[in-house]
């Protein structure tokens, strides 16, 4: 049997080259900084707080 892929939601920081990896899957949002808000009612969001553990590529 085939394995499912997880999806994930990724913010990427273009000037500074480093990406997030937000800890919930957010279907459809919009970005307000530092606030990620889902477009779907009740749905929740992300807001960044400053501790987060950023990836660099």
């Amino acid at each position: 049997m085939a394995k499912t892929f997880e999806r994930k939601t990724v913010v990427v920081d273009c000037k500074k080259e480093r990406y997030f990896m937000l800890p919930n899957y957010i279907y459809d949002f919009q970005i307000d900084w530092p606030n990620i808000l889902p477009k779907k009612e009740n749905a929740e969001g992300y807001l960044f707080i400053g501790d987060e553990k950023w990836i660099e590529y």
